[in-house]
């Protein structure tokens, strides 16, 4: 699997096939992985240069699937983890709600991820995912590469610091939502999921994103983590003019 991962982290830089119209994730749960995305150009260009360089070398897939879809199909598709089902839109009642621990890792495209680090990954899953005591899925979704949009912004557009970013990881275990305590085996399992990585590649500074929010962290490491110092200090400086007694407040809130 390191060697599938590298595959696509290469492909993921190679301007020849990865520009702005595409954007790509890997999805795994310990029993097996796919990679899914959406690229905005013809189907005959996806599948002619696009998809064989993308399965180049790595084993032959035991599913295939390309549709060309329109605007709010492919939304739907993404929406729906690809079951294409009808999205539910409930004017009350809603009740859908999960019971879950969840954990970020971003990596920086100016350091991409290591084969030792992958290999790291990679062995703890196939150690303690296989079988870990409840539910569990990764999704690495790429934010970086050639014509990325996101990176193409700076920290002024948006309070969203992370504009050098290569992959995005989030790393989430689950039990139902009936279920109370919650189960104390899963903080620390998704932990080692991003300290597999981290600890085999400390050289690299990784950081955490904001949609993805781990209540483990501490406000000062959350704040450092999520927005860094520039960025931080501009919500803050925001934060006491329309907010100075607090009253929108987490215990990661600005401020806190």
């Amino acid at each position: 699997m390191t060697n599938t991962f590298l595959h696509w982290q290469n492909f993921a830089l190679n301007s020849s096939v990865v520009d702005q119209d595409i954007g790509f994730g890997v999805h795994l749960d310990g029993n097996d992985f796919s990679i899914s995305g959406v690229y905005f150009g013809s189907i005959d260009t996806f599948n002619s240069m696009i998809a064989p360089e993308l399965l180049r070398g790595i084993l032959a897939p035991n599913f295939q699937q390309v549709e060309q879809v329109d605007w709010i199909t492919a939304l739907e598709y993404q929406a729906t983890g690809g079951s294409m089902t009808t999205l539910s839109q409930p004017l009350t009642g809603y009740d859908l709600h999960d019971n879950f621990f969840a954990k970020s890792l971003v990596s920086p495209e100016s350091e991409p991820l290591t084969s030792a680090a992958l290999t790291s990954y990679f062995n703890y899953i196939i150690a303690e995912g296989v079988g870990a005591p409840n539910p569990w899925f990764s999704i690495i979704n790429l934010y970086g590469g050639p014509g990325s949009q996101i990176n193409t912004k700076d920290e002024s557009f948006a309070a969203y610091p992370e504009r050098s970013s290569l992959w995005v990881f989030q790393h989430y275990g689950f039990t139902s939502s009936a279920t109370f305590p919650f189960p104390p085996a899963i903080e620390p399992f998704v932990t080692g999921l991003s300290d597999a990585i981290t600890n085999a590649q400390p050289e690299t500074t990784f950081t955490a994103y904001l949609g993805y929010v781990d209540p483990s962290y501490t406000a000062a490491q959350a704040h450092a983590l999520y927005y860094g110092d520039a960025v931080y200090s501009k919500l803050l400086a925001l934060k006491d003019i329309w907010d100075p007694e607090r009253l929108f407040w987490n215990p990661q809130a600005i401020g806190a």
